[in-house]
């Protein structure tokens, strides 16, 4: 829950040790990405995270998120590709839970990633959903994909079985292929028994969406979700585009 250094051994450089081997383990562990927050006026803890890596993804009233992407193959093949890309952060409405736009823009292309993180600045802004990441926004020359991830009901709060929509929208020039399966937490499954994968082809211009229904099943730990720190439980998607991956997520509450 908490970072912290005696006194004595501060300023020697424990913390950045302590939290790149967190993150060196949570990537070894699989993980796509971590979230950390911190208060507005602790300059100290920010200065740490920022050098660790750790971007600003939501300002609140009192909290800072920050976030870390690990084993995100689509953000790092981007920065690779677009090493003068510049990144930038930018609320997406007014209120302090409607989430954060996070951007990488490459001034000599005008190539561009988005990343639309949902949630606020921690658990007492958030309604209880943890942070999720439920919009990619890709360019590349005449290439141009946005794919959304969602509930398709979500003023439903609780329900066993819960449909989610996944959109492919193709804004460039050239047919979108690729290769998508749903990630869920033990004790969920697809409703119609599937393996929860399938591709896609998308024409230019064209929006297709696919909608997914998601059910608890008798093996479910209800317990879990009630010892976890936004008492929600995550349902992602797994993205294959152009031999490059990618998730999206979303958090949900269950009964």
């Amino acid at each position: 829950m908490n970072v912290e250094i005696l006194p004595e051994f501060r300023g020697q450089g424990v913390g950045s040790l302590f939290i790149a081997e967190m993150l060196k383990r949570a990537g070894e562990l699989g993980y796509a990405a971590v979230h950390i927050q911190t208060e507005r006026s602790n300059r100290v803890a920010q200065r740490l995270y920022a050098k660790q890596g750790f971007l600003s993804a939501q300002i609140g009233q009192e909290m800072v998120k920050m976030m870390h992407f690990i084993n995100y193959n689509l953000l790092s093949s981007f920065k690779r590709q677009y090493p003068l890309a510049l990144f930038s952060t930018t609320a997406l409405e007014q209120e302090a839970h409607s989430g954060q736009q996070l951007a990488w823009l490459d001034p000599l292309s005008g190539d561009s990633l988005t990343l639309c993180l949902t949630g606020g600045s921690c658990q007492a802004d958030s309604y209880g959903l943890g942070p999720g990441l439920e919009r990619v926004h890709l360019r590349e020359g005449d290439s141009e994909v946005q794919f959304t991830f969602g509930l398709c009901e979500p003023s439903v709060q609780h329900a066993a079985t819960r449909t989610f929509e996944f959109t492919v929208h193709n804004r460039g020039t050239t047919v979108q292929n690729g290769v998508c399966r749903l990630l869920l937490n033990h004790g969920f499954a697809v409703a119609d028994g599937t393996a929860g994968s399938f591709e896609y082809q998308v024409a230019p211009g064209e929006m297709l969406p696919f909608c997914l229904e998601v059910t608890t099943t008798p093996d479910r730990n209800a317990d879990y979700w009630h010892h976890t720190s936004y008492r929600s439980i995550p349902v992602g998607i797994e993205l294959f585009l152009a031999g490059r991956a990618c998730w999206l997520a979303k958090q949900v509450l269950w009964p």
